[in-house]
This record gives C-alpha cells, structure tokens and sequence, in this order.
C-alpha cells in the first residue's frame, strides 16, 4: 500500500544541508547527505538512512496546479499564498513511514510550510508535524525491537 504526506509551502526550496541540519537539530538520527540532491531538480526516489538502515520515499516538487490537486481531496483549508508544494510517496514499512514523517516536518520548519498527511486527510502546522513524527519514530523504533 502506497501512502503519501505533502508540505505545502511558500518561497525558496531549502537545500539538503538545511534539512540535514534541522533533523540533526530536533533529534532524528536520519541522514540524507549520503545521496546529496538538489531538491529543485530532483524527482524520483530520495534515498536515506534511518538508523543506519536503508530508508527513503518518492520526492516531486509541485506547484499551483499540484496543490489544487491536494486541497480537492484534502478538504483542509490552508493559505492560498502557498505555490509549492514537496510530495512524499512511501510504502507501508515502518522505516520508510518514519523516515518519510521526519522528512515533511523538518522540511515543514525549514519552509514555513504546513504538512498534509493524505492517509488521515490531517493538515499540520510545523510543531504538530514534528509532534506526529516523534509519535511514528517511537513506532518504529518499537516495530524494529520486536523483529
């Protein structure tokens, strides 16, 4: 099953290092400078390492016509000023789940942005975003020991 979080955002796209950095900073033992890419030209399949283990998700940027897209199933309601928007597609490993979560909240506090998660058809401001990250990282890490 494939599932999906979106962060729909305004302004420049952050770079791989800010990123990086805002993970390293809030405490998610994820890296993605492993696999560095410009986010701006990067679609496709984004490679990480969470935990040391291979992780990662499909990565498209969007724009105007992308967000349309999402606010027309999401029914959330967010700021029309938003123009872009940072699509990850994952499968339902909790690795990859985690990893993906991570992802969207740090790119979230990065950009200003707000994370749609489409499996709850929830929308999230940046804290909330890292709060429900936190919450799947637990679960992981609690899939992982019982392995």
């Amino acid at each position: 099953m494939s599932m999906s979080v979106h962060v729909v955002f305004r302004g420049p796209v952050p770079d791989i290092y800010g990123i990086q950095d805002i993970l390293n900073k809030i405490g998610f033992e994820l890296s993605l400078v492993e696999y560095p890419v410009k986010f701006e030209d990067h679609t496709g399949f984004l490679p990480m390492k969470r935990l040391g283990r291979p992780a990662g998700a499909e990565f498209y940027l969007g724009g105007p016509e992308d967000i349309r897209q999402i606010d027309d199933w999401a029914k959330v309601g967010f700021d029309r000023q938003f123009d872009k928007v940072a699509s990850l597609y994952f499968g339902g490993d909790p690795e990859w789940v985690a990893s993906a979560y991570a992802f969207a909240s740090a790119f979230a506090s990065a950009t200003g942005g707000v994370v749609i998660d489409s499996e709850e058809g929830i929308l999230q401001n940046p804290e909330d975003a890292l709060e429900a990250a936190r919450l799947i990282w637990t679960w992981a890490n609690e899939q992982r020991i019982s392995e």
